[in-house]
């Protein structure tokens, strides 16, 4: 997974757009949760959860967004997003778990001008 910050719509809204890539042998069914987090990893403030709306075949990607107000400048924010989360590696199973989690630091919208 990657996250980005899509500055499009600052100052009043920040999205944060995550591409879920499947690097496996097999597709993925629609319905992965994706969580957002207010911080560095999944131990900041929750934001929520959304789910994948599409499939994933091998190869391929999907994106998640969420919308947050438009931090300033001098209050720049930290998000994360962790997808497949949950006990025992969540709930699809995969090689690698380890790439489940992706960041994006000191995300802010610049003024207008």
């Amino acid at each position: 997974v990657s996250l980005a910050a899509d500055l499009n719509k600052c100052s009043a809204e920040l999205v944060l757009v995550a591409t879920i890539y499947n690097e496996g042998a097999l597709g993925v069914a629609a319905g992965v949760d994706d969580r957002f987090f207010e911080g560095v990893n999944n131990t900041g403030m929750n934001l929520g959860t959304k789910p994948t709306t599409q499939a994933i075949l091998p190869g391929g990607s999907t994106q998640v967004t969420w919308t947050v107000p438009g931090p300033k400048e001098d209050m720049k924010k930290n998000f994360y997003v962790e997808i497949d989360p949950g006990i025992n590696d969540g709930q699809i199973k995969e090689c690698q778990e380890a790439n489940n989690g992706a960041i994006v630091t000191e995300a802010f919208c610049p003024d207008p001008g």
